[in-house]
């Protein structure tokens, strides 16, 4: 993904809407529908929870276990 829609994907994770996401980054909100399509078109997903699935899954290999 690039930068932009890791950044959308974290917000949409988060529970922002495609609205509230354009008014934080400065974007209309039909930019947001459209990285929210490339996204859910790269990882082969279908909702906001497989969106917060993929998130916890990067999450987890990028965090050091103690």
């Amino acid at each position: 993904l690039t930068l932009r829609q890791q950044e959308i994907a974290q917000l949409v994770s988060e529970g922002n809407s495609s609205k509230h996401i354009a008014r934080l980054l400065g974007i209309s909100p039909e930019t947001v529908r459209k990285h929210r399509h490339h996204i859910y078109k790269k990882l082969s997903i279908n909702s906001v929870a497989d969106i917060v699935k993929v998130l916890i899954q990067i999450e987890k290999i990028y965090t050091p276990t103690e």
